[in-house]
């Protein structure tokens, strides 16, 4: 039997028992009858999208001989499918390997747009769909060796598209209780997650004067 590969992606395939490694040697002879399963395995950057068998290129009636069968590889993911099938005389099956999808950028910028008595002001520029989250911490307490976190404010916004977007992290009460008694020092860690892509995380420092008004950083 012979396999051939066929897309704008790339793989290998191998069989079981052992005789293909498509890589190399993509033809192998094997008894007539004999239950062989075949394995892709798409290449970085390429995705398996299913098989079929085709025609021996000898054949003289093509119209007889194709016979499509195709087995879905699932969700466009590089997993590694395996087609299990009775070997014919004349068997040529074909695996086709598509190029895969670029992940979705995670690149995004922030910036400070002020605070209110309630509220930690973002701008986040987004280079597409997703979903943008914010957490803020302080120190609890004076003494740096007692410190413990505690939660400033929380955020979680979807964002439709590329653009600019305005996040409201609302204070919690232990921050605005803090603020009545001096500055405090937030670590404001923002996230985008694009939609289908990985996730991507931003901290910097925000000081909240005493006052309601007051915004550094």
């Amino acid at each position: 039997m012979t396999v051939t590969k066929e897309g704008a992606g790339s793989g290998s395939v191998i069989s079981s028992p052992a005789g293909i490694d498509c890589g190399a040697t993509c033809s192998a002879a094997f008894n007539q009858g004999l239950e062989l399963t075949l394995t892709a395995t798409p290449a970085a950057g390429s995705t398996f999208t299913g098989w079929s068998f085709a025609c021996p290129p000898n054949k003289a009636v093509k119209s007889v001989c194709r016979k499509i069968v195709t087995i879905p590889a699932g969700s466009g993911s590089n997993s590694s499918p395996t087609f299990t099938f009775s070997v014919d005389y004349d068997t040529y099956l074909v695996a086709t390997f598509a190029k895969a999808a670029p992940a979705p950028s995670n690149l995004f910028t922030v910036s400070a747009d002020g605070a209110s008595t309630a509220d930690l002001l973002t701008l986040v520029k987004v280079p597409g769909p997703g979903t943008a989250a914010q957490l803020g911490t302080f120190s609890g307490a004076a003494s740096s060796r007692s410190a413990r976190r505690v939660t400033a404010c929380r955020a979680s916004k979807k964002l439709s598209k590329a653009g600019r977007y305005k996040l409201s992290c609302k204070l919690t009460s232990a921050a605005r209780s803090a603020r009545r008694k001096g500055s405090i020092r937030v670590s404001l860690r923002t996230t985008f997650t694009p939609t289908g892509g990985a996730a991507r995380t931003v901290t910097r420092t925000v000081t909240l004067k005493k006052t309601s008004s007051g915004v550094t950083g």
